[in-house]
């Protein structure tokens, strides 16, 4: 498992399968060879001000892991992300860009820069 601090890091994966956790910041998250995990652990991790970029994203074999992202900050307990459609608790794909809204007012709180398509298959949530 690579981490990253609150900063602005830059973590790349070797050959096998890896979880690279940025954390806060404008992070860098490079994918090796091997099925790669990207884990995001608050909608804040990754921001329009402070975007994340995955950088070589398979999507035959690498994962977006928001499943600990509280998906809507105005419900109490925690939410799921659902994709496919805007909205509060909602991932959609625009431009290369993974957005989630968590707080319902239907732009987006949550942006990674992923570079290529992806779909439901890709994410853990």
């Amino acid at each position: 498992m690579l981490w990253g601090g609150a900063g602005d890091d830059r973590l790349s994966s070797g050959t096998g399968s890896d979880m690279l956790v940025g954390g806060p910041g404008a992070d860098t998250l490079e994918s090796g060879s091997g099925y790669d995990i990207f884990q995001f652990r608050e909608a804040t991790d990754s921001t329009w001000n402070e975007m994340d970029i995955l950088l070589d994203f398979d999507p035959d074999f690498d994962r977006i892991n928001l499943a600990h992202v509280d998906a809507d900050s105005q419900a109490p307990g925690h939410q799921a992300f659902v994709f496919g459609e805007e909205g509060s608790a909602s991932l959609w794909q625009s431009g290369g860009r993974l957005l989630g809204d968590v707080d319902g007012d239907g732009a987006a709180d949550l942006v990674i820069e992923v570079g290529v398509d992806i779909g439901a298959e890709n994410l853990v949530l």
